[in-house]
């Protein structure tokens, strides 16, 4: 089974540090590539710039609070543009509040997942992600 290819964009190093370590614990074949803005997550997507040989993404972890250029735009240069419609898109972020902006722009993704507090609830947001990916089903959609 070849791992599954995970865009996470993410300014944070403390988050994409704790996701590649609840990773470790967990049975899931991901491979990350975290990319720290979304000029740098549409350069992956489009396989430009450093990112020529970047592989289509299985699934995509979007921060919404980004330098440069924050994931609401990233959204909305992705969403119309149908060799991305079919991965999955997780909201992955630390403020409730970014959904209802989300909803005023009409920009809905597959799931809304808050930042855990804990390392434990890293892992089991990990394994929920998985399930969106596979069956499109969000528990933490909340």
């Amino acid at each position: 089974m070849s791992a599954v290819e995970v865009l996470l964009v993410e300014d944070n190093l403390a988050d994409v540090l704790l996701l590649e370590e609840a990773l470790t614990m967990t049975e899931l074949a991901w491979h990350l590539h975290p990319v720290h803005d979304g000029h740098q997550a549409l350069a992956f997507l489009g396989r430009e710039d450093e990112f020529t040989e970047a592989p289509l993404p299985d699934l995509i972890l979007l921060d919404l609070n980004l330098p440069a250029m924050n994931g609401r735009e990233v959204l909305e240069a992705i969403t119309p543009d149908p060799r991305f419609a079919a991965i999955p898109l997780i909201i992955f972020t630390s403020s409730r509040g970014d959904r209802d902006l989300l909803r005023r722009f009409d920009l809905s993704p597959d799931c809304y997942v808050i930042k855990p507090n804990t390392f434990d609830d890293y892992i089991a947001i990990l394994e929920n992600m998985e399930s969106v990916r596979l069956k499109g089903t969000c528990k933490n959609d909340a």
